[in-house]
């Protein structure tokens, strides 16, 4: 649909420089001779999916000369990940790979932490001597759909745009084992009243993501939300969810009143609480006060 807007008040355009950064070169003297993990990698992100039971990671040695083995020390507080106690590099070897095994069907929906240490003995002076991983089941996996669907009136685009606020019927899903962690299903796609396949990216789902697990600390991070009205991709988050990305605690905002609520099953925002974003700008959402997401009654029980 074509849309005529005479105005837009922007609330603030967000310029971020990006500084590059190289270490200094370091002059290694001979004795400093030992192994590491790859430079700059000290914690790592692993998705894990069903059928898997092995992850390979790199570790690393300042010279390749003649075989060398390497004592790994392990931390895995949950007792459910094999990693090799050592490793061993071949002669001509800067590099090899050691396994970190497991049985996927006895993971939790949760995030675990297995630490891998180099002695100190055996460790590059310059390198990176620890290595922690968080291991967890991908993300998709850890959402359940509600039963029922969720009530939504928007206060994005109605507010931004000066539209009539629109309510509809939207898919929502719920983390495991979260307190009130929901999210959206393609809010803006083709059950919207607002829907144009021309403005729409139908590529991948949208999701937006409300934290409500305080119901009276309840933001919404920064979501990519597919559409596009000539302006550049929108992505929506309320201020709160802005604030604590700027490092605030949720306790600060929530005693400034940015936070949104959830009673009686229905989750609400303050006035001018929502934030768009869009061709690098950053505009003011819900001045209407209508942003509303009544959940389905299998969650008011």
């Amino acid at each position: 649909m074509n849309k005529n807007i005479f105005k837009l008040f922007g609330l603030a355009c967000v310029s971020l420089a990006f500084v590059s950064c190289s270490d200094d070169d370091y002059v290694v003297g001979e004795d400093s001779v030992g192994a590491f993990f790859p430079t700059g990698v000290e914690t790592k992100a692993v998705n894990l999916e069903p059928g898997d039971s092995e992850r390979t990671f790199t570790i690393c040695r300042s010279t390749s000369v003649g075989s060398f083995t390497v004592n790994l020390e392990v931390n895995d507080p949950a007792g459910l990940f094999k990693v090799p106690s050592e490793v061993t590099f071949k002669e001509g070897e800067t590099e090899t790979t050691f396994p970190i095994q497991f049985d996927y069907n006895s993971l939790d929906l949760v995030d675990y932490q297995v630490e891998v240490t180099i002695p100190a003995s055996q460790a590059f002076t310059y390198g990176t001597p620890q290595l922690t991983f968080t291991l967890g089941v991908l993300d998709d996996l850890r959402w359940v759909t509600l039963d029922g669907e969720a009530e939504y009136t928007d206060g994005f685009l109605s507010s931004l745009f000066g539209l009539d606020p629109e309510t509809w019927n939207v898919q929502i899903q719920k983390k495991v084992g979260s307190k009130g962690l929901y999210r959206l299903v393609d809010p803006y796609g083709e059950n919207c009243p607002l829907y144009d396949p021309e403005e729409y990216d139908p590529s991948q789902a949208y999701f937006l993501e409300i934290n409500a697990n305080d119901p009276a600390g309840v933001y919404i991070p920064l979501c990519e939300i597919g559409l596009d009205w000539g302006y550049g991709p929108m992505a929506f988050w309320s201020a709160a969810g802005r604030y604590l990305a700027n490092g605030n605690s949720l306790s600060a905002i929530k005693n400034a009143g940015y936070c949104g609520t959830l009673k009686n099953g229905v989750i609400t925002f303050p006035n001018k609480g929502l934030f768009i974003q869009m061709g690098g700008s950053l505009y003011y959402g819900n001045g209407n006060d209508a942003f509303k997401v009544v959940l389905p009654a299998s969650e008011n029980k």
